[in-house]
């Protein structure tokens, strides 16, 4: 990470310094509280996470798994490479938007579970509500191709919940409200908490329980989550669905952080996702070029490979 003091950030009407991630979700979460006059997150407030192919390919590249930015000349981010070390292959990533920290996208994430006020969490709710429905209308082919339909996984909380949930994860209500009326989506919350919680850049099988593992045995399923930010919750769920039978077609997190703060392949990726409009036509599949679509179905859906970690200047320990 580059030194110096990091940007501001401006959200609403002021503005927050980096000072580690408790300081900036207690902000977050102050601004979420108070439901918004105009919950609805158009285009102009995402930022798409639609292209496979870097523009600037001498900056930065995009990960095969999950979409983010990438170092250059790499094929998968850091983040990912250590998850597949750690859990072996992984299914593929296909993040609806991205968000940057205290971005109106980062509210909405925040504000529809952890907002004070019923009102609040209600009206980020219904905003990635329709925003997700949207998506999973236009693109649920892109994520299921040839097969008549799958179960949709919403990811639990590892730690527990929040009272104000009255034990449901908001994520469950969002996610049968977005595939209402769908032929082909089906809802199953069948994810539990497991004995060792996934952490950061620590991802684990055993982070989640599978209920009633004999009806997913050989059933395609959507893995939903609503934050994606190293991905060791998502793919330790996804990893525990596959161990009990069930065939991952993908990962579908709402949003997938981007700090562009990080690095200078991460600030050019940033840059280049922001120049583009929002556009729910597009997808991360399907707006692949002609010869990787051909390709990807040549081959398959492509999976992270667990490559030596030592080529990212890691100890091969991390993944132990």
């Amino acid at each position: 990470m580059s030194g110096g003091r990091p940007p501001a950030l401006r959200t609403g009407s002021r503005n927050i310094v980096h000072l580690g991630n408790a300081h900036l979700l207690r902000s977050v979460q102050t601004m979420a509280a108070v439901p918004p006059r105009d919950p609805a997150l158009g285009g102009r407030l995402l930022v798409p996470a639609e292209s496979e192919v870097s523009t600037q390919p001498r900056l930065y590249a995009i990960c095969a798994t999950c979409h983010g930015p990438a170092a250059a000349g790499r094929r998968n981010c850091w983040s990912c490479a250590l998850a597949a070390a750690q859990l072996g292959s992984l299914p593929v990533v296909l993040p609806v938007f991205l968000f940057g920290l205290g971005s109106p996208a980062h509210r909405a994430l925040v504000g529809y579970k952890a907002s004070v006020t019923p009102a609040g969490r209600a009206a980020w709710g219904a905003a990635l509500s329709g925003v997700l429905a949207e998506w999973l209308g236009r693109h649920a082919g892109c994520v299921l191709g040839e097969r008549d339909g799958c179960l949709v996984v919403p990811v639990p909380s590892s730690s527990g919940g929040r009272p104000s949930w009255q034990g449901r994860h908001p994520l469950e209500s969002l996610s049968r409200s977005a595939i209402a009326g769908s032929g082909c989506l089906q809802l199953a919350t069948v994810l539990q908490p497991g004995g060792r919680p996934p952490r950061r850049l620590r991802a684990t099988a055993a982070g989640f329980a599978v209920e009633r593992p004999d009806a997913l045995r050989g059933r395609t399923v959507i893995v939903l989550d609503d934050m994606y930010v190293s991905g060791s919750r998502s793919l330790s769920a996804a990893a525990a669905l596959s161990r009990a039978g069930a065939r991952v077609a993908a990962v579908v997190p709402l949003g997938r952080l981007v700090r562009p703060d990080h690095n200078e392949a991460t600030a050019a990726f940033w840059a280049a996702r922001r120049a583009l409009p929002a556009d729910a036509a597009h997808c991360s599949r399907c707006s692949a070029p002609r010869s990787l679509e051909r390709r990807s179905l040549q081959q398959g859906p492509r999976r992270a490979s667990a490559v030596p970690l030592r080529s990212y200047g890691v100890s091969e320990r991390l993944a132990a």
